[in-house]
């Protein structure tokens, strides 16, 4: 056998991973449906031709649907950006509540200390 016609793979050219076999590797690669060609021939070509589904068929759009679209779109973006920065509002309000609770409740415990110390 010719050394260009091995069809085996060299096992210490790399590992194959657990539980793979060489032959799935090493097989010839084969046209894919070259019997149903051959056997079907024009028959089979015609009858995917007439298969097709008519709701993946795609009508052109009229310049009012176009002009439809688009507006749906921009007032879902326009929602979209209100929504988040209504959300970015609250947080940041929330944020600067929690910041003045604790800077009040810290200052009143310094307080509290200084009272003390003072004693």
């Amino acid at each position: 056998m010719k050394k260009g016609q091995r069809r085996r793979m060299n096992l210490t050219l790399g590992y194959i991973g657990a539980g793979n076999k060489t032959s799935l590797f090493t097989r010839k690669p084969k046209l894919p449906f070259r019997k149903i060609k051959e056997i079907y021939g024009e028959e089979l070509e015609h009858f995917t031709a007439n298969t097709t589904n008519p709701e993946n068929k795609q009508t052109p759009l009229s310049v009012e649907d176009i002009k439809k679209i688009r507006d749906n779109v921009k007032k879902q973006l326009k929602r979209e950006q209100r929504k988040n920065s209504i959300a970015l509002l609250i947080a940041l309000f929330v944020i600067l509540v929690i910041i003045i609770v604790i800077n009040f409740y810290f200052s009143e415990i310094r307080e509290f200390l200084k009272n003390l110390n003072t004693l």
